[in-house]
């Protein structure tokens, strides 16, 4: 069986392993799964479905002893305020989903709308797309895309590398969105799973360095 037929009939296991989960949002979740007839979850099950070649009805009739005979009803989300979110945030960079996931949140829409809302009280900064700290935080405030680029100047590295490098403070998800922005502007290239300065930028930016010693 190819790896990648392998990955969808995992994805399809796990699906019907989670219509009996003890998690209630879980199994709302895989019982919309495999009943939705419009909507995302019944576009993905089509598509898991035809990739597999497996009939829809055969696999509603092999999982029927799985499947409530009433659908569950969707949980409550847990309301959460602007003072639990404003609790949570540390005071190094972070994102939306960090702090959701400290929280106890599912939806990262709610803290970023938070968030925001924080950011107009002057108690949280922006740093890029995804990325926030506290407006009174000491950290070093030097721009995500810029720090990374530093970790790059003494060698190339990997991605957890570069996590490290910045001290654990960004996750690995950030690291790679920013990667993928510097890959474009051609500052920096990849190689297999290590990213390095590409040599134009690596040699522009010796000659900044050097223009700036001397002042």
């Amino acid at each position: 069986m190819q790896p990648e037929y392998r990955l969808l009939m995992s994805v399809l296991s796990l699906a019907v392993e989670d219509l009996t989960s003890s998690d209630e949002r879980i199994r709302w979740e895989a019982h919309e799964f495999f009943l939705q007839q419009k909507g995302s979850w019944a576009d993905h099950r089509r598509f898991l479905l035809d990739a597999l070649g497996i009939d829809e009805q055969a696999m509603l009739a092999a999982i029927a002893d799985k499947l409530a005979p009433l659908p569950p009803e969707k949980p409550e989300q847990p309301f959460i305020t602007g003072s639990k979110v404003d609790q949570a945030i540390p005071y190094t960079p972070f994102t939306a989903r960090q702090i959701a996931d400290r929280i106890g949140c599912r939806s990262t829409a709610t803290v970023a709308t938070h968030l925001h809302r924080l950011k107009a009280k002057g108690i949280v900064r922006r740093l890029d797309r995804v990325t926030w700290i506290r407006a009174d935080s000491d950290h070093d405030l030097t721009p995500l895309p810029d720090r990374i680029l530093d970790t790059l100047r003494d060698g190339q590295k990997t991605i957890r590398q570069i996590m490290w490098a910045l001290n654990g403070e960004v996750d690995t998800s950030t690291i790679r969105t920013n990667l993928d922005r510097l890959i474009r502007e051609r500052k920096v290239e990849r190689d297999v799973v290590e990213y390095r300065l590409t040599p134009c930028f690596a040699e522009k930016d010796l000659l900044s360095l050097v223009v700036e010693v001397a002042g």
